[in-house]
């Protein structure tokens, strides 16, 4: 995998988006602004982890295939951490465009955002895709439930179903989503 992937998705994530066939685990009362405080929770814990990881790799040989384990836990912007672990499937044709896809697990513990919020909880996120020289694809989708706390109170659990498809040909950079966050729908 390139680079730039990781940094796609991640930015995939911060941007949000909805999932299929789930069930949504949200309790309590959410606003824009608390599913807001979720979401650059959440995109802001992941991003710190995938930093922390070495960066993606492609196979070094065209036609061969690499799984790459990601197992991380960092400490969130305030307080808290936050785990990622899962694996990445990718393989190179002899013309040297890529494809990959695999599944990763974040797992937030206590994680403050600095603005009053804290999370504890996880989330499955799940992406596919293709590279080459001058182009990405990526499909993404992240499902599960974030228990929230706001200054100290318990505000419930936030669900998380987000699908996200991004595209870029090196000069466009096109994202779409869809879903739901702490049943507040994301259409874009």
């Amino acid at each position: 995998m390139h680079k730039r992937m990781a940094v796609a998705a991640v930015a995939a994530l911060v941007a949000c988006g909805g999932g299929s066939s789930w069930t949504d685990p949200t309790t309590g009362s959410f606003n824009a602004q608390d599913s807001a405080e979720v979401m650059g929770m959440v995109s802001g814990a992941f991003s710190a982890a995938l930093q922390r990881q070495a960066g993606p790799q492609t196979p070094a040989q065209p036609g061969a295939a690499l799984t790459e384990t990601v197992s991380v836990t960092q400490s969130c912007a305030v307080s808290g951490s936050v785990s990622v672990n899962g694996s990445m499937d990718s393989s190179c044709s002899p013309s040297g465009a890529c494809g990959f896809s695999g599944t990763l697990n974040l797992a937030l513990a206590s994680c403050s955002n600095g603005n009053g919020y804290v999370g504890d909880g996880g989330l499955s996120i799940t992406a596919s895709g293709s590279t080459s020289s001058t182009a990405i694809s990526l499909r993404e989708t992240i499902q599960g439930g974030i228990t929230v706390t706001h200054d100290g109170t318990t505000i419930g659990t936030c669900g998380i179903n987000v699908t996200v498809d991004l595209s870029s040909d090196g000069v466009t950079e096109t994202v779409h989503l869809n879903g739901t966050i702490c049943r507040q729908p994301v259409v874009q």
